[in-house]
């Protein structure tokens, strides 16, 4: 990919600890209904928090650790995280 990563570095100390699923659309450069459709497919790869009030919400943790994961030398082309 020419040197450039897929996703650029998230600083961790800035994140909250609890994303909504604006902040991850934000992260991952794409549209709130690409994550919403990627979820509903069962195809996005980071299980959301319980709900408590129907918002989607994430660990920024476990968010930030796939696209870390992404970002290996050995991720594969899909953006899934290596198994």
């Amino acid at each position: 990919m020419s040197g450039l990563s897929r996703f650029s570095r998230v600083d961790r100390k800035r994140l909250p600890q609890v994303l909504l699923i604006g902040a991850v659309a934000k992260l991952r450069r794409c549209s709130v209904s690409t994550i919403r459709r990627r979820v509903r497919s069962r195809d996005f790869p980071v299980a959301p928090l319980p709900s408590i009030d129907k918002k989607l919400r994430w660990h920024a943790a476990a968010v930030c650790d796939w696209m870390d994961a992404c970002n290996a030398p050995d991720a594969s082309v899909t953006g899934e995280s290596p198994s």
